[in-house]
């Protein structure tokens, strides 16, 4: 017996997006295309798009809506096809209803306007912010959300790989295998500290992650309290509790200033600063 046809949504209904969704209906594929004008909706039903793609007829498996629940209601595949400048807004808005099962592809090319970034880091920051949201909100329920916590960390993941890793990560790595700490709980414990760390050097960046763990404004200053009190959760907030001691705090801190993720870190600390700062969370 033959699998079911996918079904895809694709958000956007330009020239490409329709041109995509026609090229997956030829290869198999059940396509809705979300339109933001109704007009164009209503032409794609009709196996047209007038306005974006003149002349050609479209397959009877594509269709159209200008609702975003009825375009990703059971999509196992989601492909972004917007204009760049509306990325942002977009994704914000369509975050909750892709299904953490869906795979996610973005056609998207450009830099957006304000930022200098790219539409990989646009979506690798959104995809982190979500992530900060299912963790924030998951791990402090009764019982904890399980699947949305594994959902948060795998979005986290993605978003690191995606964008690098920085000072927290290099500090990390170099107490687990110089020291001896546990990973998990080396990184729990350390976090609060980074993120006060970067809520100067990065305020916009830290104010969102913020409001994405439950601030009501996006405060870069809340940040770290927010963060302490998810990962006080795991019953260790000290190093020492992880069995470092201050005579091991040096040497630590001179191998992070020269390990290679520490130039990725905006505005970099001192070595004495760094020192400062592992002894706060001792």
């Amino acid at each position: 017996m033959a699998e079911p046809a996918a079904r895809i949504a694709v958000l956007g209904a330009g020239s490409w997006g329709t041109a995509f969704g026609k090229l997956l209906c030829d290869a198999g594929s059940r396509v809705t295309v979300l339109a933001r004008r109704p007009e164009i909706a209503t032409q794609l039903c009709e196996h047209r798009n007038e306005a974006y793609l003149p002349g050609v007829t479209l397959p009877d498996r594509l269709t159209g809506t200008c609702e975003p629940e009825e375009a990703l209601a059971d999509a196992q595949v989601v492909v972004l096809a917007v204009p760049a400048q509306r990325l942002r807004e977009n994704l914000v808005g369509w975050a909750s209803l892709i299904d953490k099962r869906a795979t996610v592809v973005s056609l998207i090319k450009g830099i957006e306007v304000g930022t200098d970034r790219r539409m990989s880091e646009v979506v690798a920051e959104l995809t982190a912010l979500r992530g900060a949201e299912l963790i924030g909100a998951g791990l402090p329920a009764h019982p904890i959300a399980g699947d949305e916590v594994a959902l948060g960390a795998l979005l986290a993941g993605f978003a690191s790989a995606s964008t690098g890793i920085a000072i927290h990560h290099a500090t990390c790595q170099t107490l687990v295998r110089g020291v001896g700490t546990p990973h998990a709980e080396t990184n729990a414990v350390l976090l609060p500290h980074f993120a006060a760390l970067m809520a100067e050097r990065a305020p916009a960046q830290l104010g969102a992650f913020a409001r994405a763990l439950g601030s009501a404004e996006p405060d870069p200053a809340a940040a770290a309290g927010l963060v302490a009190a998810l990962t006080a959760l795991t019953g260790r907030t000290r190093l020492s509790e992880l069995g470092v001691s201050d005579d091991q705090l040096p040497p630590v801190a001179d191998a992070v200033v020269h390990h290679p993720l520490y130039g990725n870190t905006p505005e970099p600390p001192s070595e004495g600063e760094l020192l400062g700062l592992l002894r706060a969370a001792l």
